[in-house]
């Protein structure tokens, strides 16, 4: 069965780990599982002592997070979904752009599968299965490693399921968290118009849209002695910068 899937790739991943000692991966690899676990929870927490957790239990969806790469997808392609999907994406997407991490993402209608386990051996190792595998996770990972910016495009595949149901407010919904953009792509010097992930934020309960900062998207790209004179990181900044500006002039038109 095919399913609705969303990759995330981090950029400059290989400069935050070689440029940082290990207590200091030690402390921001602990705000990306928190961002994880704060999107899947989509705003519920309880209290262990004076914590504030994050409460992922009722998420639907299927995580997983492995190196650079984090990965959600749904148990079936029906509307109800693909809304769970859109709407933990949307906030992961927004949120590690303008406080945590680069990234870039899309998100395809596939197939995906995952083989998991754990077995703990007599000597003390363990042998952890996690194969995930089928025609979505390469898909998915082609049309993110492509794109010349920190955002996340939603693929034409997910557009024409969309269309299958007959419903038409389903894109009445989609509009709330994406827009139709130019997709910035390497090696091409044609801009595709798709769908995209607003980098926006909003309050609980207000139709209000905020635009991520442009200087909060230049410190995470700098973030953790990150390297940013490369010509290429400088192209993708650039492309992020420039999509935060045209967000900024739709919504405030």
């Amino acid at each position: 069965m095919k399913k609705f899937i969303a990759y995330f790739d981090y950029l400059g991943y290989k400069e935050f780990i070689v440029n940082n000692d290990s207590e200091h991966h030690h402390y921001r690899v602990a705000h990306i599982q928190r961002d994880i676990e704060a999107a899947l929870a989509k705003g519920k927490y309880y209290k262990r002592g004076n914590q504030l957790i994050n409460d992922v239990s009722d998420s639907p969806l299927i995580t997983v997070n492995i190196s650079d790469t984090v990965l959600f997808w749904t148990k079936d392609d029906s509307i109800e979904s693909f809304k769970e999907l859109i709407e933990v994406c949307y906030e992961f997407n927004w949120s590690q752009n303008n406080w945590n991490f680069p990234v870039r993402g899309s998100i395809i209608h596939d197939e995906i599968y995952i083989l998991d386990g754990k077995l703990a051996t007599k000597t003390g190792g363990y042998y952890n299965v996690n194969t995930i595998y089928g025609k979505g996770i390469v898909n998915s990972h082609i049309k993110a490693e492509s794109q010349e910016w920190a955002g996340t495009v939603i693929d034409n595949s997910v557009i024409e399921k969309l269309y299958s149901f007959n419903e038409l407010s389903i894109f009445e919904y989609l509009k709330k968290y994406a827009i139709k953009y130019k997709v910035p792509y390497k090696k091409s010097n044609i801009l595709n118009i798709e769908y995209v992930l607003k980098l926006t934020s909003r309050e609980s309960n207000d139709a209000k849209e905020f635009v991520v900062s442009e200087k909060n998207v230049m410190d995470v790209f700098k973030m953790d002695n990150k390297v940013i004179n490369h010509p290429s990181v400088q192209i993708k900044l650039n492309n992020t910068i420039e999509f935060v500006r045209y967000l900024k002039e739709i919504l405030n038109d």
